[in-house]
């Protein structure tokens, strides 16, 4: 679309024309993932600040680590890809973002001073799902435009924004899907595709859009959920992965995860995670050869008698056509459901941290699903990434990494293998 003095142009979506052109005091955005809610609404801020006057905008989300890593980063890449972007207009201290008379604020929900503070023109609750009912109240008291709210439809029916948005005759419903985005890459819709072998109530929240009642787990409670903006610099990590093989990529699925700890905050940090499908134990080894950095110091695969021996086969044949030098890969028999409990209390305290925008990655939603929803490895269901996970936390316990504060420089690898029954 084009404003009216024909000097702008922005690629646009149909939710974009739908959320500029709705009248209502609040637009609803329901959508799977990569169905462009976020980035319409960005778009449609953006539009308000070129062609109205004197506005005050919030940009809001739960905690500020993930909406710096989205509906933030989306904001400020328009403003850039537009020209329209000065480092001596961003306040970056206070988050604030000033355009002629208009200014753009961005704060997390957990500032009770923001939440309770001026009021605004426009505000913009991203994933708004994540909130309180309490704070959406304090927050759209001193709003006196337009509200704005997106969200993917992980919630049940007595949420409160089905509740109590939802039947309000003063919204604007929009709802879609990746389909409703002619700008995703080929290899996002394939990957989004893959999510119908996943789990049906999860393609249809994340493919299509729409409710549907997740499965909840007992160990890892989604509202514990945290994210970190910084490593610190005296961490210590481990690689663990549950190695398995699917024909043609398609089946069961390998969680990787590189798990770190820092003896000076007392907090666990996920660096990395993947959980997808290999066919091939090359690709496998490679991924996690390339996922160690200067702070690993461990590498651990689950393993029985057969599995040891195979896996043993496979990295030698690896490392000699990678012509990698020796690395050892501890063997571990953990049982899971009698260590779930110990990494249970860790995550209550969100003594466990995930990357910055973790959660609005395609497939890091994969990992996190499995997550959420493990009760027990006993019920069969989709467990490779909380088993990978319980794992790292019991082998960097039992490693003892959590006990010094000692910086090191160089990664250690021995020559044993060790189980642990």
């Amino acid at each position: 679309m084009k404003n009216k003095e024909n000097i702008l142009e922005l690629r646009t979506t149909r939710i974009f024309t739908e959320t500029l052109e709705a009248k209502t005091r609040i637009i609803v955005n329901q959508g799977g993932t990569r169905s462009s809610k976020t980035f319409s609404i960005a778009q449609v801020l953006f539009y308000k600040l070129l062609t109205e006057k004197d506005l005050i905008i919030s940009i809001v989300r739960e905690t500020f680590p993930a909406l710096r890593a989205t509906a933030m980063r989306d904001f400020i890449t328009i403003l850039k890809e537009h020209g329209f972007y000065s480092e001596s207009n961003h306040d970056k201290t206070n988050n604030i973002y000033k355009f002629g008379t208009n200014e753009v604020e961005f704060f997390s929900i957990d500032d009770e001073q923001k939440i309770r503070g001026r009021k605004r023109d426009y505000l913009w609750i991203n994933e708004s799902n994540e909130i309180s009912e309490d704070k959406f109240i304090q927050l759209i008291l001193r709003t006196t435009k337009q509200i704005y709210l997106d969200y993917n439809p992980s919630i049940d029916e007595n949420h409160w924004i089905v509740t109590n948005v939802l039947n309000r005759d003063d919204i604007t419903f929009i709802k879609s899907t990746y389909l409703d985005n002619p700008f995703l890459e080929d290899e996002i819709i394939r990957e989004i595709n893959r999510l119908k072998i996943l789990d049906p109530s999860y393609w249809q929240v994340y493919g299509l859009g729409e409710r549907s009642d997740l499965q909840i787990g007992t160990v890892f409670n989604k509202k514990f959920y945290s994210e970190y903006d910084i490593l610190p610099n005296d961490i210590k990590s481990i690689i663990y992965c549950d190695p398995n093989l699917a024909i043609k990529s398609k089946g069961d699925k390998t969680a990787i995860i590189h798990f770190g700890y820092s003896p000076s905050y007392k907090l666990y940090y996920v660096i990395n995670a993947v959980c997808k499908s290999f066919a091939d134990s090359n690709e496998l080894l490679s991924t996690i050869y390339n996922m160690r950095n200067q702070f690993t110091l461990g590498i651990a695969f689950d393993g029985n008698f057969s599995q040891e021996s195979t896996w043993t086969n496979l990295i030698r044949n690896w490392q000699e056509l990678k012509k990698i030098p020796y690395i050892k890969i501890d063997f571990k028999r953990y049982k899971v459901d009698d260590l779930a409990k110990n990494i249970q209390f860790a995550w209550n305290q969100k003594q466990i941290l995930f990357p910055s925008g973790f959660n609005d990655n395609v497939g890091n939603k994969i990992f996190l699903y499995q997550l959420f929803s493990f009760v027990s490895k006993k019920l069969n269901k989709s467990d490779d990434a909380p088993d990978a996970l319980i794992c790292a936390y019991e082998y960097i316990n039992q490693e003892g990494l959590t006990k010094s504060s000692e910086p090191f420089t160089q990664p250690i690898f021995g020559n044993s293998n060790n189980y642990n029954y």
